[in-house]
């Protein structure tokens, strides 16, 4: 593949699952910092994107159907994961384990300020960014088991 096919292959897989888009990256990039460059831009699109429509849906829901005020197993889940880490918990767990959309829609369960939200997924994309295309480039580990591109 040549460059601007993985660079739009590994960003539009960013936007809704992070580690598919770091492994194109690493298969399809001579270069590290292009990988994680379009993987950064792709997830931060998906973080905002995400987080203004489930908030927005959220919105939308709440005017047309009353929420119940019953304990269920998805509320006592929430106040759970809320009580061990809550939205940094979910941002760092979002990019790798779960994708961005279910992130976002969790972190916009435990708050509504968008700018926090955005703030922590970010971050959380950016460390992890780091961590496999700082392996890749520094000691030239690959997680995925492609051969390393030097």
């Amino acid at each position: 593949m040549n460059f601007a096919t993985v660079a739009l292959v590994s960003f539009l897989w960013s936007t809704v699952k992070y580690s598919v888009g770091v492994g194109v990256a690493i298969a399809g990039f001579q270069q590290a910092i292009w990988g994680f460059v379009f993987t950064t831009a792709g997830a931060f699109t998906g973080i905002v994107f995400f987080t203004y429509s489930e908030l927005w849906l959220e919105n939308r829901f709440e005017k047309w159907f009353k929420p119940k005020k019953t304990f269920s197993k998805t509320s006592r889940r929430l106040i759970r994961i809320k009580q061990r880490g809550g939205l940094p918990l979910v941002a760092f767990l979002t990019p790798i384990i779960l994708s961005i959309p279910v992130g976002c829609l969790l972190s916009t369960a435990f708050i509504h300020n968008k700018k926090q939200i955005i703030f922590w997924q970010m971050m959380s994309v950016i460390i992890w960014g780091i961590f496999f295309f700082g392996l890749q480039q520094l000691i030239g580990f690959n997680l995925f088991g492609t051969a390393s591109p030097k």
